[in-house]
């Protein structure tokens, strides 16, 4: 069974695990809208 809340999913792509964001997206969404986060845990980079 796929996952799809009646309201729609929203994809979301994090460079770092810092907390925070993510919470802070999950709590102003409205209900029924469902996350699917992707957390990459880049330490460093350069341009």
């Amino acid at each position: 069974m796929a996952y799809t809340p009646w309201r729609g999913v929203v994809g979301l792509v994090k460079p770092t695990r810092q907390p925070g964001s993510l919470e802070e997206l999950i709590r102003v969404l409205p209900e029924a809208v469902g996350v699917v986060p992707l957390l990459l845990n880049i330490r460093q980079g350069n341009i």
